[in-house]
This record gives C-alpha cells, sequence and structure tokens, in this order.
C-alpha cells in the first residue's frame, strides 16, 4: 500500500508605499479621505488627478492580499486473495484535493480627487470625485 499527503500555502500581500499616513488633514472635509488613526488598513494618500497630467498617489487597487492553502491525499494499494493463489489481485485506488483561498481587495478604498483642470483655484469649486468605501 502506497499513502501520499501533501499540503502547499501560497500567501501573498500587497499595500501602497505610503501605507500609514494620514491624508485626512490634508484634505479637510473632503468625502472619501481616509482617516488613518480610524482606519490604518486602507491609510494614505488619494489618488490625485489634473486634467492634462499625470495622477499623483499609489494604484486604486491596493491594498490586497490572498492565501491560497491546499490539501491532497493519494492512496494506491493491491492486495492477492489468500485463499486462491491464481486469483487475481484487487487494486483500490482513492485520492482526494481541497483547496481553501481568501481574498483581501479593498479597491479604490483610499478615494481618489480629479480636478478638470489646472486653473481651478481654492474659489471656484473644482470637479472632485472622492470615493470610498469606509
Amino acid at each position: 500500500m502506497e499513502t501520499r499527503a501533501g499540503f502547499a500555502r501560497n500567501e501573498t500581500n500587497s499595500q501602497v508605499q505610503d501605507a500609514g499616513f494620514n491624508a485626512a488633514p490634508l484634505f479637510p472635509g473632503v468625502p472619501g479621505i481616509v482617516d488613518a488613526v480610524v482606519n490604518p488598513v486602507d491609510s494614505g494618500l488619494p489618488r490625485v488627478g489634473i486634467s492634462g497630467y499625470v495622477s499623483l498617489g499609489g494604484a486604486n487597487n491596493n491594498p490586497s492580499g490572498r492565501i491560497t492553502n491546499t490539501y491532497e491525499l493519494f492512496s494506491n494499494g493491491h492486495q492477492n486473495s489468500a485463499a486462491r493463489l491464481d486469483s487475481p489481485h484487487h487494486q483500490i485506488r482513492y485520492s482526494g484535493r481541497r483547496e481553501e483561498t481568501r481574498r483581501f481587495l479593498d479597491g479604490a478604498s483610499r478615494g481618489s480627487v480629479t480636478f478638470a483642470d489646472f486653473d481651478h483655484s481654492p474659489e471656484r469649486a473644482p470637479a472632485v470625485t472622492a470615493r470610498a468605501f469606509c
């Protein structure tokens, strides 16, 4: 009888470079900005964009993570009949596999602020898009 068992684990975690930074004091009153004191997991600068320029801030698909556990059991055996030597032997085979996957994705949790153009001053209302899932 041959029996084998196996276990494998894969874990990945991804965070923004400015994780832990509190952006709330920089953007007072702007909806959707994450306060690192209240929610440290999603902390960091929001993505800030001005039409026609490169955006500031990290990617919107972080923080994220994944854990995958794989369990496997395989058994293969044969048995000769004790009563008769010329009888064919019997084979028994079974196997099992189980996978567990846990994912964590907080996409767009830090929010984003987009200004229509560079000429908007604080006196005029900018085109602001703020999103958060806090």
